[in-house]
């Protein structure tokens, strides 16, 4: 029986290095844009942030209370606020001028967002430039036919998208391919309800329903003449009716129950 051939030694001397130094030049570019991906989520961060922003900035101002806010306003606060490593500033404010953060930059020194016009707002999901365009047609009137002549409106839910574009690094690098080439947009969005079916007190719920019983206008009209009636037959024993009055199944705390807060501690 003949013995195998020992191993030459000499052959596999340095394989371990060689595999080691082939493996980290493969994961070395991995390794350098970690802080870029790092920045990247911090940018879509921000853009969360200005899209809920931009959603609540509807919630203040609408049709129903104030007046929408311009969209081009509405964007170039974004851009500074969110973007820019500017100061605070105020709603009033109408400076073009925009500062890209220095933490927000490639290996290279250059900005990852450099100017107010990569960041985008748009509204609904078609992406459109005007307030009416965020609205997401609401469903309650399929039930509710009478919302309108109550007071309540049926537009749906308000939609905010905030977009930033990331800038590509710089191209003719191996290392970095395909991240020279991405041309990334990072974009957020926002919804809520604008105008809730909500009233203010008892009386706001009575004038809105008052109108959906249109029987209780002309009613209302002869009702001195069923309350002298009633008078004449059955002598004061029984009140007249009162069209349209709903005080009395008003949902409010009678006076005597309302106790001062010193008094009942």
């Amino acid at each position: 029986m003949s013995r195998p051939a020992p191993l030459c030694i000499d052959a596999v001397r340095g394989q371990a290095l060689t595999e080691f130094l082939v493996i980290s030049l493969v994961l070395l570019p991995l390794f350098l844009l970690l802080p870029l991906i790092g920045k990247i989520q911090d940018i879509a961060h921000q853009a969360q942030l200005a899209s809920r922003y931009a959603a609540f900035d509807g919630l203040l101002r609408n049709d129903s209370h104030n007046q929408f806010k311009q969209p081009e306003q509405l964007e170039r606060e974004l851009a500074q606020r969110f973007f820019s490593a500017g100061v605070a500033i105020s709603t009033e404010d109408r400076s073009q001028s925009f500062t890209s953060r220095p933490q927000w930059s490639d290996p290279w020194a250059h900005p990852l967002v450099g100017a107010a016009t990569a960041v985008r707002l748009s509204f609904g999901p078609s992406h459109g430039k005007t307030h009416r365009d965020a609205f997401t047609a609401a469903s309650d009137a399929e039930r509710f036919m009478l919302a309108s002549k109550a007071g309540l409106h049926t537009d749906g839910i308000y939609n905010v998208n905030v977009s930033a574009d990331v800038a590509n690094l710089p191209a003719g690098l191996k290392l970095i391919e395909p991240f020279d080439r991405l041309n990334l947009r990072i974009e957020r969005h926002a919804s809520v309800l604008l105008d809730a079916w909500t009233a203010n007190g008892p009386a706001q719920v009575e004038r809105r329903f008052g109108p959906l019983a249109g029987v209780n206008k002309p009613l209302q009209a002869i009702e001195g003449i069923f309350g002298t009636a009633m008078k004449l037959v059955d002598l004061h024993d029984v009140a007249a009716p009162s069209f349209g009055a709903l005080e009395r199944w008003r949902d409010a705390v009678p006076s005597d129950r309302v106790v001062p807060r010193e008094a009942a501690q």
